[in-house]
């Protein structure tokens, strides 16, 4: 169910999609985390268009300085 935040409408399903979190330690302190997955594969199983979720979360493409 979308809300005013995300007004992007997905499907009831659960997706389910590889992902991997690369960490980095310096001194037995985490010094960065690296989360990755396909974020194409999980608009697919959700039922949303990529290009809308990249466009929500990164901005309209068109504006960026070639």
């Amino acid at each position: 169910m979308p809300a005013a935040w995300n007004p992007l409408a997905a499907n009831a399903s659960r997706p389910a999609s590889s992902s991997a979190c690369l960490v980095a330690s310096l001194d037995d302190r985490i010094v960065r985390e690296r989360f990755v997955f396909d974020l194409s594969e999980l608009c697919a199983q959700s039922g949303v268009s990529t290009d809308a979720v990249r466009r929500k979360l990164f901005g309209d493409a068109s504006q960026v300085a070639a």
